[in-house]
């Protein structure tokens, strides 16, 4: 897994690492700092707060495909509930499945989080929690099919 940690805007090298990335089926990520990868997660994920300890894990080559993706595209819900794990703590099989009881996921990501202190935003440069529950209800609550 390499990974490129960008020290310029300069657009023409930024635009050659991030074509690199985008057109080579490589294990690869090229970051930005943390406040470009904030701002690129929130742009995709709005659910997560992106904190420094996530910038540190993907800087030493953490190499969860999941964690590549959150500034890429917006997560599935499995993805999310892999993501959540890793944050909050447990293993995915401990949330319940959010496709399945989307509100027990709630609850149990709820419960959790409680424990723990709130993270630093470097977009609002505010005190929040990990995950926004909030977010995650706009985008995936709104509710459900039965296949009869």
């Amino acid at each position: 897994w390499v990974v490129v940690r960008m020290c310029t805007g300069e657009e023409s090298i930024v635009n050659y690492w991030e074509n690199i990335d985008k057109s080579l089926e490589l294990n690869m990520d090229i970051m930005d700092d943390i406040k470009g990868e904030a701002e690129g997660v929130f742009n995709q994920n709005s659910w997560l707060t992106y904190g420094e300890p996530i910038q540190r894990l993907r800087e030493f080559g953490f190499t969860i495909k999941e964690f590549d993706l959150l500034d890429e595209l917006p997560l599935s819900l499995d993805q999310i509930r892999t993501v959540v794990a890793i944050i909050l703590g447990g293993r995915p099989d401990d949330y319940p499945h959010p496709d399945v009881d989307f509100n027990g996921f709630l609850k149990e990501v709820s419960t959790r989080q409680n424990a723990l202190p709130k993270v630093y935003c470097p977009i609002t440069k505010q005190l929040h929690p990990w995950i926004k529950i909030d977010q995650l209800k706009a985008k995936f609550g709104k509710g459900c099919c039965t296949i009869a």
